[in-house]
């Protein structure tokens, strides 16, 4: 019995072509580059314009998966963000030449909302805060009575006021006192 690997071998130099074919020439990619926004940026913006260029100056692009207009070899695409992280996927092509690819990374600044803290305890009400990555300023509203009062530290107010919407990181103030 003939061995079938000899076979197999002789049957796939045939599919292959035996390097009878000559190799094809690497096709040379469309140049795309991206001049805003920056990668890696912030913004508090709702939108952010993402710009470009690409040769050759009739290549396709898209951006987030719609076609952009090219005019000249630029184009110019206004992209809406969602809270927090982002990515914006940019491809140019253009017949004969491979497909390029660009991804933009931007944040959109996070809004937070001011809870709702008058009557909390002190300690709770800057855990709170802590939490939503808000910074803390107390101010305390304690009369030469209270001292003696055996009563928790309780917020009477906050600026700004509970469901007034901030950036992270904004400052809220407390206003405390056993005696609201």
């Amino acid at each position: 019995m003939q061995h079938p690997l000899p076979l197999l071998l002789a049957l796939a130099a045939s599919v292959a072509g035996c390097g009878d074919d000559p190799l094809e020439a690497p096709r040379a990619p469309v140049q795309l580059t991206l001049s805003a926004p920056r990668d890696g940026g912030t913004t508090g913006e709702a939108t952010v314009e993402v710009v470009g260029s690409v040769v050759p100056a009739n290549a396709r692009v898209i951006v987030r998966g719609s076609q952009v207009l090219v005019d000249g070899g630029g184009f110019s695409r206004a992209v809406e963000l969602r809270e927090g992280s982002n990515v914006i996927d940019v491809g140019a092509s253009s017949p004969g030449m491979r497909t390029a690819w660009r991804a933009l990374r931007v944040t959109r600044r996070s809004r937070v909302r001011v809870p709702e803290l008058v009557g909390s305890e002190e300690d709770a009400a800057r855990t709170a805060l802590d939490e939503l990555g808000l910074k803390v300023r107390v101010v305390n509203d304690d009369d030469l009575l209270d001292a003696f009062r055996r009563r928790p530290t309780i917020v009477c107010s906050t600026d700004p006021p509970s469901g007034t919407q901030v950036e992270a990181g904004a400052e809220v103030e407390i206003v405390v006192s056993k005696t609201c």
